[in-house]
C-alpha cells in the first residue's frame, strides 16, 4: 500500500498565536515587552499613561476580532486537511482492495 505523503502540521503555542496576531496591532503588547512596557514609560504623565492604557484596550478589542478570525480559519484548515486525509485514505484502501481481488481472481484462475 503506498505510503501517504501529507506533511506533519505542527500546530503555535498560544503564545505564538497571541504575538503573531498582537504584532500586527500593537508590537508593544507582545510577550516579550510585557515586563518592560512600567519601565519604559516610567516618569510619563498621568495623562499620557491613561492615553496609553486607552490605546492598549483598543489594541485588545481589536485582538479579540482577529483572534476569532484566527480561529475560523484554523478550524476551516483542520476540516479540510482531515477531508484530504480522509479521502487519500479511501483511495489507498480502494487500490489495496483492488490489487488484493486482482490477485485472488488470478489464484483462482490459475487453479
Amino acid at each position: 500500500m503506498p505510503r501517504s505523503t501529507f506533511q506533519r502540521v505542527t500546530i503555535p503555542s498560544g503564545q505564538e498565536v497571541y504575538d503573531m496576531i498582537m504584532r500586527g496591532i500593537e508590537p508593544e503588547l507582545v510577550t516579550a515587552n510585557l515586563g518592560v512596557l512600567d519601565v519604559s514609560y516610567k516618569g510619563e504623565s498621568v495623562e499620557d499613561h491613561a492615553k496609553r492604557y486607552r490605546g492598549y484596550s483598543k489594541a485588545f478589542e481589536l485582538y479579540q476580532k482577529a483572534y476569532r478570525t484566527w480561529k475560523l480559519n484554523a478550524k476551516n484548515a483542520v476540516h479540510a486537511y482531515k477531508h484530504a486525509i480522509t479521502c487519500a485514505a479511501e483511495r489507498m484502501n480502494a487500490t489495496g482492495e483492488s490489487s488484493i481481488l486482482a490477485s485472488l481472481e488470478g489464484q483462482i484462475s490459475a487453479a
